[in-house]
């Protein structure tokens, strides 16, 4: 086993990051606290022009978003792991005064010490 040992670690420690951003996601759908998953200090980019950092401010900037629609709800379309990070393409659907509509979006999300330190989000 001695051999496999490394991969196996590997394959383990991105199983992991994949869990904790789909229990991440699963948390803002829900409209839970999802402090727990982000690290201190944390950035959240979700465009080229807006940026948060630090925990309490990246939860404000999330429910500032998410707070004008009637529903939000973010499903996850596939995940990839790399060393560090996870990318995650999702469909974001989306209810405004009665009409609804979806956004097509990708999550790069940087993993540290088991939680979340960067996520850059670009939508179409």
């Amino acid at each position: 086993m001695d051999l496999f040992d490394g991969y196996v670690r590997t394959g383990l420690d991105r199983l992991a990051m994949e869990m904790l951003v789909r229990s991440y996601f699963d948390t803002l759908n829900e409209g839970g606290d999802p402090s727990r998953y982000l690290e201190h200090p944390v950035v959240f980019r979700p465009s080229l022009s807006r940026e948060a950092q630090g925990r309490s401010d990246v939860i404000e900037m999330v429910a500032s978003m998410r707070e004008p629609f009637e529903e939000w709800q973010t499903t996850i379309v596939s995940l990839a792991t790399g060393e560090d990070f996870v990318l995650a393409e999702c469909v974001i659907q989306l209810k405004l005064h009665g009409t609804q509509g979806h956004v097509l979006a990708f999550s790069y999300l940087r993993i540290r010490d088991g939680r979340i330190s960067h996520w850059h989000q670009v939508s179409e």
